[in-house]
C-alpha cells in the first residue's frame, strides 16, 4: 500500500498508479499557480498600501480601521 499525504491506496495496476501520479502532478501544478497568484496580489496590495491608495475611500478620507 502506498501513501500520498494522508490518502492511502493500493494500486491494482501500473495504470492506476500512473493515473494517481498524474492527478497529484496536476494538483501540484494548480497549487503552484495559485501560490504565485496570491503572492502577486499580496505584492500589489503592499504597493497600494505603501502609496496610501488602498487606505482611502474615493473621497480621499482615511478608510483604515
Amino acid at each position: 500500500m502506498n501513501e500520498i499525504g494522508t490518502h492511502q491506496y493500493s494500486p491494482e495496476t501500473d495504470e492506476d498508479e500512473t493515473t494517481e501520479r498524474e492527478r497529484v502532478s496536476q494538483l501540484e501544478s494548480k497549487v503552484e499557480g495559485l501560490t504565485r497568484a496570491v503572492a502577486m496580489l499580496l505584492d500589489e496590495r503592499k504597493f497600494l498600501q505603501d502609496r496610501g491608495i488602498l487606505n482611502k475611500d474615493p473621497e480621499g478620507k482615511d478608510n483604515t480601521y
